[in-house]
């Protein structure tokens, strides 16, 4: 009796205490979601406590109810403990859940309050760019209305002006017949104004540069010929690099070009000693007004008189006709209401054309036509240049080569050569253009249009070499100089550094 007593008042003290029933103080939402059998027995009505109680007492003093009773409670406690290590079991994966969950919900917070404040930043950024740039605009406009406002003023000055130069060159019309055009040199036509003239020169040194082509692909080199051309001119470069043992490429596409030079410039001297026919009208211009020139000097030296025309006169015929020479010197010729190509820039063109394939052999059919239709222009071009245009000018422009071993100069000559080279070592090894301008002599008047294009080489400083060098600078000395000093003006101290292109051409006093 004593242990059915005990065993239902642990049955009632369990149904007392839901906290014992539950184990670990599990809630009573979370259990209500479980078995209704937990539910049946936690959860009674009125009545059936009153059965059992009854039942209870009817069966209080029987010894086997006692036993069964008591098996059915160890039944039911480890049914809970069960169900009770299962919820445990549950809610620890629900807590790990929940802190994987919370753990990332944290994480998302983090990177959006990143990108908020991010976003923030540039939004804020961009605002302040903003008003900078309305304030730039502002500051533009205003600047913007002052050049307007300057500009208005500037129109208003140039009308102003305008009105004024109409009444000078009324004023000045009333001098005219008096003064003449005598005293103004400058030509008119753009063709031959200076800075004109000194675009034309730099491109007759690209368009030679081009006939010559860069000697490489399907062109032939003949080596040999070239290296008796480079004998010719006197240099001492050796047409094959010493370490590679390939063809000095930059050097024999100088040796060529002053080739093309000067195989124009030997048949246009001759050219200009002729004359006697329609093909020979330049060469009859030039020289009659060479003469006309020398004349009317003579004529203003021995007579007196006080006017400005006729000293200046001289110059002006001379500019005159040298422009005329230089618009449409050797152009093509009309005759019969035919157009055909005069006959000297045929004649000279065909012995280039011919003399150039015994130094580089085009193997390109249609390139080696293009390239030899290039001789016309470039023939005409350096006939104009060297024998009108630059006479066009007042005073007139010379231009000279540099005699080989000259020492290299920066400011009159231009070549392939390093920065950090020893300019005092080099020496010109050949001038392949000529250098073009006014007062050549005299480095403080002196005015250059182009320098000299020359290939350079480091000088010899042997003895023998030396006395070698010296003993040609001598000869050419001797040579030239009579002559340089009546046809260039040059000194026999300059002739040994640089001889006019056309030194045995009369030229204008």
């Amino acid at each position: 009796m004593e242990t059915g007593d005990n065993v239902r008042g642990e049955h009632q003290e369990r149904e007392q205490d839901p906290d014992r029933r539950t184990n670990n103080n599990i809630s009573d939402t979370i259990a209500s979601g479980f078995s209704s059998t937990t539910k049946d027995d936690d959860i009674s009505s009125d009545d059936d406590k009153k059965n059992d109680e009854n039942d209870d007492d009817e069966n209080e003093d029987n010894p086997i109810y006692d036993e069964v009773y008591v098996d059915e409670l160890r039944r039911e406690n480890e049914t809970l403990k069960k169900e009770n290590l299962s919820l445990k079991g549950t809610i620890e994966s629900y807590k790990k859940d929940y802190t994987h969950i919370n753990n990332k919900v944290e994480s998302q917070k983090r990177q959006y309050e990143n990108y908020i404040r991010e976003l923030n930043k540039k939004l804020n950024d961009s605002k302040n760019e903003l008003v900078s740039n309305k304030n730039r605009t502002e500051t533009f406009k205003t600047e913007f209305r002052k050049i307007q406002e300057e500009l208005d003023t500037k129109k208003m000055d140039v009308i102003e002006l305008k009105k004024n130069n109409a009444i000078l060159r009324e004023e000045a019309s009333k001098y005219q017949s008096a003064l003449g055009v005598a005293a103004n040199f400058r030509i008119s036509d753009d063709k031959n104004h200076s800075v004109q003239l000194k675009n034309d020169i730099l491109s007759l040194q690209d368009a030679i540069e081009t006939y010559v082509t860069h000697l490489k692909g399907n062109i032939e080199v003949n080596i040999e010929n070239v290296e008796k051309l480079a004998q010719n001119y006197e240099c001492r470069t050796n047409i094959m690099m010493e370490k590679t043992k390939r063809q000095n490429k930059p050097f024999i596409k100088a040796i060529l070009q002053r080739y093309v030079l000067e195989t124009i410039i030997e048949h246009s001297k001759k050219y200009f000693v002729t004359f006697g026919d329609i093909l020979h009208l330049e060469s009859e211009i030039l020289m009659k007004t060479n003469d006309l020139c020398f004349k009317l000097n003579e004529f203003s030296k021995t007579r007196i008189g006080t006017d400005k025309i006729t000293p200046t006169s001289s110059i002006k015929i001379r500019q005159e006709a040298c422009a005329a020479l230089s618009n449409r010197g050797f152009s093509e010729i009309t005759e019969n209401n035919q157009m055909n190509e005069h006959q000297f820039i045929y004649y000279v063109k065909h012995i280039l054309n011919k003399s150039m394939t015994e130094f580089r052999t085009i193997n390109d059919e249609e390139k080696r036509q293009s390239i030899e239709n290039m001789a016309t222009n470039i023939i005409r071009k350096v006939i104009r240049l060297l024998w009108f245009r630059l006479n066009v000018q007042e005073p007139i422009i010379k231009a000279s080569w540099f005699w080989p071993n000259t020492k290299l100069d920066r400011d009159t000559m231009a070549g392939r050569w390093e920065e950090d080279d020893d300019i005092d070592s080099l020496v010109v090894d050949l001038c392949y253009f000529p250098i073009i301008g006014l007062n050549l002599d005299d480095p403080s008047k002196r005015k250059l249009y182009t320098r000299a294009k020359v290939f350079p080489r480091y000088q010899d400083r042997s003895y023998a070499s030396s006395l070698f060098e010296k003993g040609c600078n001598m000869v050419k000395s001797a040579i030239s100089g009579d002559k340089s000093e009546s046809s260039t003006g040059h000194d026999s101290n300059e002739a040994s550094n640089h001889k006019n292109i056309y030194q045995n051409q009369n030229e204008y006093n």
